[in-house]
């Protein structure tokens, strides 16, 4: 089964000029700018999460990001242990071209 990221453009991040885009956190529990701690949620979860949100909450495939499930951090624990910040910055051409494709496909 496809897993997605829920990129959120409704909120600026805090702590890197607001130049990086946040996802949400897993189980709808907040949002990260740290790509690592994205909660992953399946196709129709992440659709189903940016209704209402004229496309400002976009589902991403994480292959679309070049990732796979083993880069995300696991929240077994309730603890979440980063060894690197992988930020996705919403001005870098590449990166708008993704938000917009996944805007037009599903939202």
């Amino acid at each position: 089964m496809r897993k997605f990221v829920i990129a959120c453009t409704r909120h600026n991040d805090l702590y890197f000029g607001g130049n990086a885009v946040l996802f949400w956190g897993p189980n709808s529990s907040g949002y990260t700018a740290c790509l690592e701690s994205a909660g992953l949620y399946s196709e129709e979860e992440a659709v189903e999460k940016g209704k209402g949100t004229h496309g400002q909450d976009i589902p991403i495939p994480i292959e679309m990001l070049g990732m796979g499930e083993s880069f995300f951090v696991s929240v077994e624990t309730g603890l979440k242990e980063v060894s690197r910040i992988t930020l996705f910055n919403k001005h870098n051409e590449a990166n708008k071209a993704i938000l917009n494709e996944c805007r037009k496909l599903y939202c």
